[in-house]
């Protein structure tokens, strides 16, 4: 029995050294396997460090790179942004020179259009003015007397000075005066001068000269009326004509400056024609009257301020000076032109633009 079991022992000794050897070699390959898995792990964990750091590497260029893209993007964002702001700028200045260039030619075209209409409307004008010399200059030169003939035919109420003595003045009252032609007892022609009272129909030969017997035709200051009756202020001297013959005189006033014109002319060339010679102080053309006029005036105006001519010119130089100073400084209050302060004065001597020109 003991060798039995010890039999059993002895093989179930061996069986367990096969198991122990078996299980000792699979120990050592589960060992080499696992320890060949440690150096593979161990290879993997290297090449996943590896892996790792690369990959962190590589994610860290790739963060550097994205942030230099988000700031080169941030950049051309911002450089965009100041373009389209340079852009938006430059389309508005654009549009506004546009528009002043727009509102400047209209302005150059409207500008043009008022200066050729100006240009035309003073051509015009300068047309219109050398026309209307040219008529004045026609009717001033004008030899043809015509119209005062009829006139004075047909009659003027004028105002005669009567009732005149030595130690008198007389009156002025009002007539009629007309020229009268007749024929003489031989057929010759007769010129008469009349004047007849209200209501005009008698015509006298008591109130009547002939313009045979005229020695001298008296205008303005020459004439009697103006010193006579000094101190009328209806007395206007460039409206008085006297007619003078060997014994008496005749004196008018006329209403008005054609009226004065016409009788002057009329009687100028009747008594030419008559007589055969110029009578001193005649007025044969328009010209010569308004010459004439305007000298009565001059010398009215130079009476009523006690100046002599030369005087006269002067104060008018200087008023030329003073009056253009006083275009830049407004004139005081309460002062007055030389022209308010004489109405006789002409214009040639009471005002700059004439006196200049």
């Amino acid at each position: 029995d003991l060798f039995r079991m010890l039999e059993d022992l002895q093989e179930s000794y061996v069986a367990q050294t096969r198991h122990y050897e078996q299980l000792a070699m699979r120990v050592r390959s589960q060992e080499a396997e696992h320890s060949r898995n440690m150096k593979e792990a161990e290879a993997v964990s290297q090449d996943q460090t590896r892996f790792l750091s690369s990959l962190r590497e590589h994610l860290q260029r790739a963060r550097k790179h994205s942030q230099d893209k988000e700031a080169e993007i941030q950049y051309y964002t911002q450089a965009a942004e100041r373009y389209e702001h340079t852009a938006k700028t430059l389309y508005s200045e654009n549009h506004q020179a546009a528009e002043q260039v727009r509102l400047h030619q209209q302005r150059v075209a409207t500008f043009n259009e008022l200066e050729q209409q100006r240009q035309e409307r003073d051509l015009l004008e300068e047309r219109g003015r050398g026309e209307r010399r040219r008529e004045r200059h026609r009717a001033v030169n004008n030899p043809n007397i015509a119209k005062s003939m009829a006139l004075a035919l047909d009659g003027i109420v004028v105002r005669k000075a009567v009732g005149v003595a030595p130690d008198k003045n007389g009156r002025l009252e009002q007539r009629k005066l007309r020229v009268d032609i007749t024929k003489g007892q031989l057929g010759e022609p007769r010129f008469m001068l009349r004047w007849a009272k209200e209501p005009y129909k008698t015509w006298s030969d008591k109130s009547a000269c002939d313009l045979e017997r005229v020695v001298v035709l008296g205008y303005g200051h020459s004439a009697r009326v103006p010193k006579l009756y000094p101190n009328d202020k209806e007395v206007v001297p460039w409206r008085c004509f006297s007619v003078f013959t060997a014994r008496r005189s005749f004196d008018f006033l006329c209403q008005s400056d054609e009226d004065a014109q016409t009788f002057m002319l009329v009687l100028s060339r009747l008594c030419h024609r008559v007589q055969g010679w110029s009578v001193l102080g005649q007025v044969p053309t328009r010209a010569r009257f308004l010459v004439a006029q305007g000298w009565c005036k001059v010398e009215t105006s130079c009476r009523n301020r006690r100046a002599t001519l030369y005087t006269h010119l002067k104060d008018a130089l200087h008023t030329t000076v003073e009056s253009g100073a006083a275009r830049a400084t407004p004139r005081p209050a309460g002062s007055r032109s030389p022209r308010s302060l004489d109405p006789c004065l002409p214009e040639s001597l009471a005002g700059t633009r004439t006196l200049g020109a």
